[in-house]
């Protein structure tokens, strides 16, 4: 017996897969889940700014950070080769709205931010670039207000060939 089946056969196939998949958009679309409607809230201007203090302004509507010891911690390596580091940021402040991560001296500082809900805990990760060695900070809004920690990484000069 022929497995490959006839004209009719893959016709119904192409059909039913092109219905299957129709569907599969039609509900990603009512769940809200839209690429426009995701990439509407993403932050341009402050991930298009030069400095921390307008990435911040753009991101949470102050620069202002109050000194809080120990209310952030940053984790991630000492070294970052060829200028990539995974970071972690843990805090357990009340009310946490957001976790931002910056690079002072990348060209546009912000390398990540993070929308947090009530559910979940002030933990995140990721991985990010630096241009040369210094500063990576972490800010995060509790409150209303900006807390933040730094940890400095050195990115090691790349060797020409």
């Amino acid at each position: 017996m022929n497995n490959t089946g006839t004209g009719a056969d893959l016709r119904r196939r192409l059909i039913l897969k092109g219905a299957m998949a129709a569907g599969a958009m039609m509900t990603v679309l009512a769940a809200g889940l839209a690429p426009a409607r995701a990439l509407a809230a993403w932050p341009k201007k402050a991930f298009r700014a030069s400095g921390v203090p307008e990435a911040l302004k753009a991101l949470t509507g102050s620069d202002v950070i109050v000194a809080a010891k120990d209310a952030v911690r940053i984790e991630g390596p000492d070294v970052a080769e060829n200028g990539k580091a995974r970071i972690k940021v843990f805090s357990d402040l009340a009310d946490m709205e957001s976790i931002a991560i910056l690079i002072p001296g990348n060209p546009a500082p912000l390398a990540a931010s993070f929308k947090l809900s009530p559910e979940i805990t002030g933990h995140v990760a990721t991985r990010i670039r630096m241009e040369a060695t210094g500063e990576v900070l972490a800010v995060v809004k509790a409150g209303g207000r900006l807390f933040s920690a730094k940890k400095r990484i050195i990115v090691p000069p790349r060797l020409s060939r």
